[in-house]
């Protein structure tokens, strides 16, 4: 019969041979057969539960499981006698790793992206390095004077102009193309850029700018200042994160001194400090988690529009770029 590690009975049991395992340590003994059957089943639950719990893929429960593996030994000693059993406090250490995870992965994705920018802005013309359109300009603007606008003439430019580029493009890049002939929906389109909580790549720039007939510098300004926009909110999110994380570690030595604590009025004390941080966590966590893109009220300012059109704007690209992909892929499966 095969070992379900996750039935309530089992997790309890399991939970017991830990803590009786760490009184043992404490008391200065050793059973080493004991451990290492501990470190095991350990071992396996800290792949295990990502995938099942956090509901990750498979490479990010390794990168998690990776990341904890040199921590397995003070992991299992740091368990004790807890209204939590040994699934649910890996639970939250995995927990806790996944979000330190995602917000490396997000500075750094931030980090490429001013590089990407700059690389955008900055490249000399004809660079093969970077994979860009550089056509012969028809705007009755030099690129340069154009990457010199503020954003809310940028968009006007865009939405207006083109470059007459006879680029080859794909059904679907020309079906996009053929919906984006008026200003009024190339406006639209930027409109929903602007709501997008993250930016796109280079390369995506360059594939829309494309579609756009549009110099791939002046799509990666559009965006460029964009950014611009959410660096307070971006550098306020990190702060939020950092001390979210902080307001963790206190709660991780509450819940010690609260197990440690023997009388009554002091574990009542200990106990009432650990809700308060519980709650200024759950308040730092939840505004580090919201979306950093901008809000329709602050984009409306932006393209002197009213919130209802900017709100229908969003709405009707967003629903046009839902038609388009399913097309693509009925396309595809034809």
């Amino acid at each position: 019969m095969k070992l379900d590690y996750f039935t309530l009975e089992e997790d309890r049991r399991f939970s017991d041979i830990v803590i009786s395992y760490n009184a043992m340590k404490d008391a200065g003994k050793d059973d080493k057969k004991l451990y290492e059957f501990i470190k095991d089943r350990t071992n396996l639950l800290l792949y295990l539960i990502p995938i099942r719990n956090l509901f990750l893929e498979h490479d990010e429960a390794a990168d998690i499981y990776v990341s904890l593996y040199e921590k397995i030994d003070g992991i299992i000693h740091s368990y004790r006698v807890s209204n939590s059993t040994y699934n649910n406090y890996l639970a939250h250490i995995c927990r806790y790793r996944a979000m330190s995870n995602t917000a490396k992965r997000n500075r750094e994705y931030l980090t490429l992206l001013d590089s990407s920018y700059h690389d955008f802005i900055n490249s000399p013309q004809g660079c093969e390095d970077i994979v860009l359109a550089e056509n012969s300009m028809h705007y009755g603007i030099d690129r340069p004077e154009a990457l010199l606008l503020d954003l809310e003439s940028l968009i006007e430019f865009i939405a207006e102009n083109r470059d007459g580029s006879t680029e080859e493009l794909s059904a679907t890049e020309l079906e996009l193309h053929d919906e984006l002939e008026s200003t009024a929906k190339r406006r639209m389109l930027l409109v929903y850029l602007l709501y997008l909580p993250s930016s796109p790549s280079p390369m995506v720039i360059s594939e829309i700018a494309k579609v756009l007939e549009l110099d791939s510098l002046i799509l990666a300004r559009f965006f460029e200042l964009k950014h611009n926009l959410l660096s307070e909110r971006l550098q306020k999110k990190e702060e939020n994160y950092l001390k979210g994380i902080k307001h963790w570690k206190i709660m991780l030595s509450l819940m010690r001194a609260i197990e440690l604590e023997a009388d009554r009025n002091a574990k009542e004390s200990l106990e009432e400090k650990y809700e308060k941080i519980s709650k200024c966590h759950k308040q730092r966590m939840k505004a580090a988690s919201e979306s950093k893109g901008l809000t329709q009220e602050e984009i409306s300012l932006i393209v002197n529009e009213s919130r209802a059109t900017v709100y229908k704007s969003i709405a009707e690209m967003r629903n046009l770029l839902r038609i388009i992909a399913k097309a693509d892929v009925a396309l595809d499966d034809t």
